[in-house]
């Protein structure tokens, strides 16, 4: 019997030490893993902050000071700026112009259609769409490598980046802090009141906006109010004050200011842990 139990006790430590190897290196594991992307997205930052001569011909002699834009003869007499046109635009929209700091970043993946940022906060990163696979990006990074962290995404088939009244973001809310996870410093009143702007940049123009509220929502409760899907406004369907008072039944924090007919909207959704299957919701005016 004496013997049996110092057989029982070996294998219990035997089987404890085991679970703490396990432990230990499962966390150095996920600790790299979350390195790798810290560092990953720190690069491609960095990529955004000096403007890139995209110039047609290749020409970088402007660099030197000089004042006016880096300039080639087109085929046809006219000036050519050397700053790249979208040219695959509807026929009755004007050719957009891609922002030189942006210009490394689309050629790297073409998927890419902004950068969102909010002061101290580890939010900064591209955001992507992939009209082929609308959730692509929650399960891959910018390099369509497959990643559980994902990285921010606009879901294409409700989402125009320039059109929509109302741009949503999704993002995951990760464990390690990465992606969305600092949406929750918005649950703190103190925090809405000192952090109130976003700068979501599209590759086309820089913008700031400003948040007026921030909500709490079940996935049940989306078929009542199904913030996911509303990203036009119309007098005759849905207002964006419609969309104001609906958010606001859901709110935690909200600030009373006047939101106009011609509002834009960005909405920043991550998952929510304290609710079944919920949703934190950012709501923010463009300024």
């Amino acid at each position: 019997m004496k013997l049996f139990k110092k057989l029982l006790i070996r294998i219990l430590i035997i089987v404890a030490v085991g679970i703490l190897v396990f432990s230990i290196i499962k966390m150095i594991s996920l600790q790299s893993e979350t390195e790798q992307v810290n560092n990953m997205y720190q690069a491609l930052s960095e990529q955004t902050q000096a403007p890139t001569d995209i110039s047609v011909s290749g020409n970088a002699e402007d660099a030197d000071g000089a004042e006016g834009p880096n300039t080639t003869q087109a085929s046809d007499g006219t000036e050519d700026s050397g700053i790249a046109q979208v040219t695959d635009t509807p026929e009755d929209s004007p050719s957009l112009t891609l922002l030189p700091r942006y210009a490394d970043l689309v050629a790297q993946n073409g998927d890419m259609v902004g950068w969102i940022s909010i002061t101290d906060t580890r939010i900064d990163y591209p955001v992507m769409t992939c009209e082929d696979d609308a959730e692509f990006y929650l399960s891959h990074d910018f390099y369509k490598n497959a990643d559980r962290h994902g990285v921010p995404f606009i879901d294409s088939s409700y989402c125009d980046i320039c059109s929509s009244d109302n741009l949503i973001i999704y993002g995951h809310n990760m464990h390690d802090g990465t992606m969305f996870a600092d949406l929750n410093k918005y649950t703190d009143a103190e925090f809405c009141e000192s952090h109130p702007y976003i700068t979501f940049n599209t590759i086309y123009a820089e913008y700031t906006y400003q948040i007026i509220m921030v909500f709490k929502i079940e996935e049940s409760d989306t078929s009542k109010f199904p913030y996911h899907t509303i990203t036009q406004f119309d007098q005759s369907s849905v207002t964006v004050n419609d969309y104001i008072a609906r958010a606001k039944y859901y709110s935690i924090w909200y600030d009373e200011q006047k939101i106009s007919d011609d509002d834009k909207l960005l909405t920043l959704s991550t998952c929510e842990y304290t609710l079944t299957n919920g949703r934190l919701v950012i709501i923010a005016k463009r300024l």
